[in-house]
């Protein structure tokens, strides 16, 4: 075995570390209760955010793009995907029209 090769774990979390990322993960989960119920309460203002996500996307807010694809349903990594079975598609029929 190679001892360069390991890491020591050079930090554990304390109680404390501990409960704090507890407390931060109900914040979040309180956060997104919130604002789901204010979704449905108040659909206009979802309309108004989504004016302001379009409009930075077109300012070039590439973060703002990204948000407006997940709400599609498509998430960026799907995407991805999606170009390169394309790519590849167009290397196919490159190769297949192309005499030897």
């Amino acid at each position: 075995m190679n001892d360069k090769n390991l890491k020591p774990q050079a930090h554990k979390l304390t109680v404390e570390e501990q409960a704090k990322g507890g407390k931060k993960s109900g914040a979040v989960r309180g956060f997104k209760a919130a604002l789901k119920r204010h979704i449905t309460e108040n659909p206009n203002d979802v309309m108004e955010i989504i004016d302001n996500l379009f409009e930075a996307a077109k300012n070039g807010d590439i973060k703002a793009l990204q948000v407006i694809i997940e709400l599609n349903g498509e998430s960026v990594k799907q995407q991805e995907i999606a170009v390169h079975k394309q790519e590849i598609k167009v290397k196919e029929k490159h190769y297949e029209n192309t005499d030897y």
